[in-house]
């Protein structure tokens, strides 16, 4: 695949475009949420496209979304030319991107009131500017936007209020969907870790410090930031405190059979020659709670 792009580039003296193609099955999103404004905790909303079907007529993708463990409400999606179409709650497909969309235009759209309730608002999504961004070897078309409601928007409520960015392929770099960035007490989404599909690729945005990192308040607990790496892992994982107190870190396997389990101070190194290949879900805590889980891989 990186000779034939590497031949593409030097025929056409670019890197080459895709197809406007949005959540090809099996495309895999992740992003930063925070349980509100005033927490500093973090973890994740995990987004799938789990598959094809058709609505109303529309050929569409099937997206699967997930927190904490909890599936949330299913979308439809489908693309037609530069525009992608999203089904909204009252059952009507409304202009989720246009990447054929010039500065100064615009395109209505809707988007729920309180996280991801069925009640919804339509707000209009105008590009301010246009850009390129060469991700994988691919140039992807880019899109600068604003909002004409305060709240809902493409992102930023700590940055110019109502501003976005989306990218072809990946969708918003804040969220995929616009959500509501004024209320502070609720749920909010900040950010896109990492994307994935069979023809781009892999994309990590280093945001965190894993696709599915999450980061428990320090208040109730004296661990702060645990690393556990490498992922994937083969014969040794290593597990990394920044200080010296007590912790316990289990493995998992994906039938939720428990395979490790160990103490640990400062930074230990685990024996893991004698687990068999495949996922492997983890979770480090102290004497108090859980200050970390995640999936990792033993290759």
């Amino acid at each position: 695949m990186l000779v034939l792009l590497s031949v593409v580039i030097a025929l056409n003296g670019q890197p080459p475009r895709l197809a406007i193609d949005f959540a090809p099955v099996g495309s895999h999103w992740y992003y930063t949420n925070i349980p509100s404004f005033f927490s500093s905790d973090q973890d994740y909303v995990e987004i799938i496209s789990i598959g094809d079907t058709v609505v109303q007529g529309k050929n569409c993708r099937h997206l699967q979304k997930t927190y904490r463990g909890f599936q949330e409400k299913d979308e439809f999606v489908y693309t037609s030319g530069d525009t992608v179409f999203r089904l909204a709650a009252n059952d009507t497909f409304y202009v989720l991107y246009n990447f054929a969309a010039k500065p100064g235009e615009s395109w209505r759209t809707r988007a729920s009131i309180l996280e991801d309730g069925s009640e919804e608002m339509e707000l209009r999504i105008t590009v301010d500017s246009v850009s390129e961004e060469i991700i994988n070897g691919y140039t992807l078309k880019v899109l600068y936007t604003s909002s004409d409601n305060s709240a809902i928007s493409f992102g930023g409520y700590w940055g110019p209020i109502g501003r976005g960015r989306i990218i072809e392929r990946l969708g918003g770099t804040w969220y995929m969907f616009p959500f509501n960035y004024g209320f502070l007490d609720g749920q909010i989404r900040i950010g896109l870790r990492c994307y994935s599909d069979d023809t781009l690729g892999f994309y990590d945005a280093h945001i965190s410090q894993s696709c599915d990192e999450i980061i428990t308040s320090t208040e109730n607990s004296y661990l702060t930031s645990p690393k556990i790496y490498p992922n994937p892992f083969a014969d040794e994982l290593t597990v990394d405190l920044s200080n010296g107190e007590v912790a316990n870190i289990t493995l998992s396997n994906i039938h939720g059979q428990l395979v490790l389990q160990q103490a640990f101070s400062n930074t230990a190194t685990i024996n893991t020659d004698h687990l068999p290949a495949g996922m492997y879900f983890y979770e480090i805590s102290d004497d108090q709670s859980v200050v970390r889980t995640g999936k990792m891989i033993r290759e």
